[in-house]
C-alpha cells in the first residue's frame, strides 16, 4: 500500500482478544519532496487460530499541516 499526502502512517493489527500482532510506522524523510508512504503490510502470521476476526488501526498524520491526525479502525477477517 502507498499512501501520499501524509507526514507518517501507523498501521497496527490486533487479534480478537486485543493483543497487538503487528506494528510498522513509516514517515517520509524529506517532507519537502515527498515520495509516497509504503506500508508493507501484515502477512497474516501471528495470533490464534480460534478466530479468523482480527482488528485493524491506522493513523496518520496531514503533510499539509504536519498537526492533524487521522485515524481509522475496524475488523476483517482472514479466508484461510
Amino acid at each position: 500500500m502507498v499512501f501520499s499526502g501524509f507526514e507518517s502512517i501507523s498501521f497496527s493489527v490486533f487479534d480478537n482478544h486485543g493483543n497487538l500482532l503487528y506494528n510498522e510506522k513509516v514517515s517520509e524523510l524529506d517532507k519537502a519532496n515527498p515520495k509516497g508512504l509504503k506500508l508493507e503490510g501484515w502477512d497474516g502470521q501471528g495470533g490464534s487460530s480460534e478466530t479468523p476476526y482480527f482488528i485493524y488501526t491506522i493513523e496518520g498524520i496531514l503533510l499539509s499541516d504536519h498537526v492533524t491526525l487521522i485515524e481509522r479502525s475496524g475488523t476483517f477477517s482472514l479466508l484461510r
